[in-house]
């Protein structure tokens, strides 16, 4: 054990830095009453990030708390956005973001998954195919053309993007 505290408190400092950003960045968005993208996009890698480097230390707990915190993310564009959301799900191993996913479908929310063929992993995407989260399941070069058409049509139409 004595070998791998290096990385174990670069660990402890790199996730204690996350973890301040993300509340300083949540208690900034709660005071001025409203999450920005850009918010929303730090939030998701923070814990993305946190969640990779404790699997690869083996902190088993630390790494699902932080996919539970994926998937909460996740219910809160569900329940704050609903059908004005729309959701993705890209390659990657596990079932992180499956449920969450699925409380935004459920919402109204459009959602895509990316498609076993061109998945690198076809983890995440196939669990949240199975559990009913994904409405289309398209190839990787496809899904940021589909993401811009149904977000185009829905700020042309003042309407949702699942609305197409």
């Amino acid at each position: 054990m004595a070998e791998h505290e290096p990385m174990v408190e670069v660990f402890i400092y790199e996730t204690r830095q996350f973890l301040e950003q993300l509340e300083q960045r949540a208690l900034a968005s709660e005071d001025s009453g409203s999450f920005q993208p850009e918010d929303v996009n730090e939030i998701f890698r923070a814990m993305h990030t946190i969640k990779g480097s404790a699997a690869m230390m083996m902190f088993d707990e630390i790494s699902h708390l932080a996919y539970a915190v994926e998937d909460v993310l996740f219910q809160s564009v569900a329940v704050a956005a609903g059908k004005a959301a729309l959701g993705v799900i890209l390659t990657g191993m596990g079932n992180d973001g499956g449920h969450g996913l699925l409380a935004m479908r459920k919402h109204g929310a459009d959602t895509l998954g990316q498609d076993e063929q061109s998945s690198v992993v076809y983890g995440m995407p196939r669990v949240a195919y199975e559990l009913g989260a994904v409405r289309r399941q398209l190839p990787l070069s496809v899904i940021a053309p589909t993401i811009m058409g149904l977000t185009q049509h829905s700020q042309q139409e003042g309407g949702h993007a699942h609305d197409q």
